[in-house]
């Protein structure tokens, strides 16, 4: 005040006061009858136009009785909701075998429960999490926690939290959601940060300034799930983007999750608009220090495309080897090109390729006149 320091304001000040007066002012809810609890897939626009209405997803079909399954390993009294992407997929019509539940209890008693049902758990100590595979899904079952964040880039520190303090450390508002599986109010929506208007109006936001700072792989995230889901980031969102990467924010970020998250990127089906934001932003560049020939990268990515369109009206199916070879692409003359591929855990086919001189063969295959060729 009058250019005299009066007091400091924290981020967690910040937090309680975002988090106070949690039930007051939670979302209401709708109930509804059991038999309405699986319902088959609807189209994205009718079942995001009647989440909005109702703040109630019907969950899908295929879905339900893993639901009901880790529903009965909770201990007695936990409430368990769905939270983030699966609930975004759900009102966006797409499918989903990664699935992420949150409740507010014991981590070490959930574990010991997953036990006693013959359930291998892998655990994150220190981040009151479970993972196992379950049916052909792969679960994640948190406690809730907030995190905090001693330096840029550093693994959070993580203590026991509120639901709504759990879903403000998440990357992105359309992944706050929360849907109760609580039998009195099963397949309700909680949106606490606008969420569901983020996905109606098709828009990535994060939740607070400094989200790219704490966790500069979000910078990879965001780009990965606009090209991922069709979205715009906010104008904000992309303000702050572009501040973390002038600070060269990414050098800071772990390299292992650097890694794993261009290996989720090579696994979409639009890797190829990811990348090529990724060379809008000079992606490549902060992480290998490296300038790929995006000239020469463009025009062969021409004869990929086609190659692999034919490949899917030969053998209706995918050529999934495209994505590792626009990756080859990408870093071929990288200096540091053998140990990017270790790091990002590259298939076997590569290293084979490796040794029998790839880049004659991948010549080869682009500069073919014809598909068949």
């Amino acid at each position: 005040k009058e250019g005299k320091l009066v007091g400091i304001i924290t981020k967690s000040d910040l937090i309680r006061h975002i988090t106070e007066d949690e039930e007051r002012n939670r979302a209401a809810k709708t109930h509804f009858r059991a038999e309405e609890h699986s319902q088959p897939l609807q189209s994205s626009e009718k079942c995001l136009e009647h989440t909005i209405s109702t703040k109630h997803i019907n969950i899908p079909s295929y879905m339900i009785d893993i639901i009901i399954d880790i529903k009965n390993f909770i201990p007695k009294g936990e409430k368990l909701y769905l939270v983030g992407g699966v609930v975004r997929d759900i009102i966006l019509n797409r499918p989903s075998y990664d699935i992420d539940f949150v409740f507010e209890g014991d981590i070490d008693l959930l574990e010991q429960s997953l036990k006693s049902h013959g359930i291998k758990t892998h655990r994150f100590l220190g981040f009151n999490s479970v993972h196992f595979k379950y049916k052909g899904f792969k679960i994640e079952i948190s406690s809730t926690r907030r995190e905090y964040y001693e330096m840029a880039g550093s693994y959070p520190v993580v203590s026991k939290a509120s639901l709504k303090e759990d879903l403000f450390r998440r990357d992105f508002t359309i992944n706050t959601l929360l849907l109760s599986l609580d039998e009195e109010d099963f397949g309700t929506v909680i949106d606490y940060f606008g969420a569901l208007n983020d996905i109606k109006n098709k828009i990535i936001r994060v939740l607070h300034p400094l989200s790219f700072i704490e966790d500069p792989v979000r910078i990879l995230r965001a780009i990965r799930f606009e090209a991922k889901l069709n979205f715009k980031l906010s104008k904000d969102t992309k303000r702050l983007l572009e501040e973390a990467l002038q600070k060269n924010m990414l050098k800071y970020a772990p390299k292992g999750r650097i890694f794993n998250e261009l290996k989720i990127a090579l696994q979409e089906k639009e890797f190829e608009n990811i990348f090529e934001t990724y060379k809008k932003y000079g992606i490549i560049e902060s992480l290998f220090e490296y300038k790929p020939d995006y000239i020469y990268i463009e025009e062969k990515s021409k004869n990929l495309k086609m190659f692999s369109d034919w490949y899917l009206l030969e053998y209706k199916t995918p050529f999934k080897e495209a994505s590792w070879i626009f990756f080859w692409l990408l870093i071929k003359n990288a200096p540091s090109l053998e140990e990017i591929l270790k790091a990002i855990s590259a298939p076997a086919f590569i290293y084979r390729f490796l040794e029998i001189n790839i880049k004659h063969i991948i010549s080869e295959i682009l500069k073919a006149k014809k598909p068949s060729e």
